[in-house]
């Protein structure tokens, strides 16, 4: 079923079957797409219970006519459950501080994240994915497909007001506007892109530097997607 309707989505958005060529363009040339097949000897419901169990898996592509086995363990997975009541809550606790601004449950719960999980060096530095589709001038049409994004970082330094962080986030989420967006486009967008990498590599090797790596799906029409 995932063999044909990946097959049908091809033929729809043909780039993707095609190759990348130099920094910005794709070559359409139908060389299609690596399809890979996985079995594992277990249910799936047991990974889920006991996420430390050494998995046997078997791996098979369509172009490769031997089976490959592997071994994989998860390890101390971790899942948060907030509740809108809870996401409530820590609206409610942070609005005072932010200038009547009104945060957004993405904002609240990773500063609450950020601020557990921080903690634990004296810097920490938090990264968001920005859809950049209508930072764009012009535009882009909200359900045009690709990578299209640019990753906004926040510093803490020690800090642990939730307020903060939060204010934190938002600053550096709305810094990638329209301006932003152009300059990384440019000719020299690729050289504006490393020395933004450049300055974030010298800041995490002063020191021990937490990073968290968020991202969320919230807005996103995942019940409206079609898997095949």
């Amino acid at each position: 079923m995932l063999r044909t309707s990946l097959s049908n989505t091809l033929t729809q958005f043909y780039p993707l079957a095609g190759r990348v060529k130099g920094e910005s363009s794709v070559d359409c040339n139908d060389k299609g797409v690596d399809y890979i097949e996985t079995r594992v000897d277990s249910q799936l419901l047991n990974i889920i219970d006991r996420p430390e169990l050494d998995v046997d898996a078997k791996t098979r592509g369509m172009s490769a006519p031997k089976e490959i086995t592997f071994k994989y363990r998860r390890t101390h997975p971790e899942r948060l459950v907030f509740s809108a009541l809870t996401i409530a809550a820590l609206k409610f606790e942070v609005v005072p501080y932010l200038a009547g601004i009104q945060p957004t449950r993405v904002e609240v719960v990773t500063a609450l994240i950020w601020k557990k999980y921080g903690s634990i060096a004296s810097t920490s530095m938090a990264f968001h994915p920005v859809n950049i589709r209508k930072r764009m001038v012009p535009a882009l049409p909200e359900h045009c497909f690709g990578n299209l994004f640019l990753m906004a970082n926040a510093v803490s330094n020690g800090e642990i007001n939730l307020a903060t962080l939060v204010t934190k986030l938002r600053v550096a989420i709305e810094k990638i506007d329209c301006d932003y967006v152009k300059e990384r486009q440019g000719d020299d967008g690729f050289e504006v892109v490393m020395n933004d990498l450049k300055k974030i590599g010298e800041l995490v090797s002063k020191g021990k530097v937490q990073v968290l790596r968020f991202s969320s799906w919230c807005g996103f029409p995942i019940y409206e997607a079609d898997f095949g």
